[in-house]
């Protein structure tokens, strides 16, 4: 018989589910649907959708699409462009914090006037973290700016060697920062572009064989502190259009590839459960319930993608094998997953702040 582990749901604090305004890529159910089958019991949503989420209107829009459709817990950030400091007070205490983009990415809501960054840091309640897409000169500026402000700093996908040590950096310096990895930089690189072609293509782009050396190292430093998808579909039609489309999906694979790395020495399952369910609770300052958990078949299976759960129905580690899958997942005593089946009704999800909680 092949070993079952039971471990508590993970929580993954960065994930695009792209509705409103993109749902023919994602929606709050399929997308949800993918978060359980891969074993993530609750996932806080980025507000790059269309419209961005930088009004407390717009905030109460996914709310409320959220609510019918999701299957798991789930929760929001808001976004800024710096003309909409005065929502902060409005949406803050339905949001687990502000998503800031400071290097290209999907959409266009780059902020690179320096003023209009500084008075954001300055408006922003204190408390919360503002989360950063910020690479080199930007992740500097960042954290400089936090340092001054006094505000929490919480650095998505972190992808090289130059901006994890920057980080590392950061906190040895006793500053409040915090940082994200994403599985995609931590089991790929510039070579699998070759392979995969755009379906590798993402932002902050894959790095070489150094980069992905230092972030596992920075895991097992406890520089890194949670792993975080940063699941962003498109459609394939999309991907193969010619026009870049930065984002891969990701929740269903993420948990499967850790474990994997825990079977080969990289890291332990005691790492793995303090990167993906212990520490995001703890950066977004809630508790997780005790009737919510995974279970795990161990064993020898392959990635395939007729079994995602995602609307984009493709996952760039197709094909992958690896050495653990998610075969049961409950939240709050009721099973949400199991047989290879969503087994919870749209809705069922609850939003973890804000009017349901």
């Amino acid at each position: 018989m092949p070993e079952i582990i039971k471990l508590p749901g993970v929580c993954d604090m960065h994930v695009h589910l792209r509705e409103p305004g993109a749902s023919h890529k994602e929606d709050w159910f399929t997308g949800t649907s993918a978060a359980v089958a891969g074993g993530v019991v609750a996932v806080v949503d980025m507000p790059n959708t269309n419209p961005p989420t930088f009004t407390l209107e717009r905030l109460q829009e996914k709310e409320g699409i959220a609510a019918h459709k999701a299957v798991c817990d789930y929760g929001f950030y808001l976004g800024s462009d710096g003309k909409n400091v005065g929502e902060f007070e409005k949406a803050y205490s339905r949001v687990f914090g502000l998503k800031l983009y400071l290097n290209e990415t999907t959409g266009s809501l780059i902020i690179e006037d320096k003023k209009v960054l500084e008075e954001i840091f300055r408006a922003w309640p204190r408390g919360k973290p503002i989360l950063v897409h910020a690479e080199g000169d930007a992740l500097a500026r960042a954290i400089s700016l936090a340092s001054h402000y006094s505000q929490r700093l919480h650095c998505c996908h972190v992808a090289s060697l130059e901006d994890i040590e920057r980080v590392a950096e950061a906190k040895r310096a006793r500053l409040p920062v915090t940082c994200e990895v994403a599985p995609q930089h931590l089991f790929l690189t510039q070579k699998d572009v070759e392979r995969l072609g755009p379906f590798a293509m993402m932002k902050p782009e894959l790095g070489d064989e150094g980069d992905r050396q230092a972030l596992w190292e920075h895991v097992r430093l406890k520089t890194v502190d949670c792993i975080a998808t940063d699941h962003a579909p498109h459609t394939r039609d999309e991907k193969s259009s010619g026009r870049a489309r930065w984002g891969v999906p990701g929740l269903e694979t993420s948990l499967p590839l850790m474990l994997t790395a825990a079977d080969e020495g990289i890291v332990s399952v005691g790492d793995v459960q303090r990167l993906m369910c212990d520490n995001p609770y703890a950066i977004l300052g809630i508790a997780p319930d005790g009737d919510t958990y995974v279970e795990v078949e161990r064993g020898s299976y392959c990635i395939e993608e007729g079994e995602l759960k995602t609307k984009c129905g493709w996952s760039p580690f197709t094909g992958l094998s690896v050495t653990a899958r998610v075969i049961r997942t409950v939240i709050r005593g009721t099973e949400v997953f199991g047989g290879g089946k969503i087994t919870a009704a749209a809705g069922f999800g609850r939003a973890l702040l804000g009017s349901k909680n």
